[in-house]
């Protein structure tokens, strides 16, 4: 299981820095709270 979160810091986005975690902006993490709840599967391509 990976996490998806946002950062403080906008320019590690797309750079290896974690530890499988999906970093994302704020504000679009912000978005997908409401639609996301937590533990729903989530398929990435």
């Amino acid at each position: 299981m990976i996490g998806l979160h946002g950062t403080n810091d906008p320019a590690s986005i797309g750079n290896r820095q974690s530890h499988g975690c999906i970093r994302m902006y704020n504000w679009d993490i912000a978005k997908l709270v409401p639609i996301l709840p937590l533990g729903t599967p989530v398929e990435i391509r």
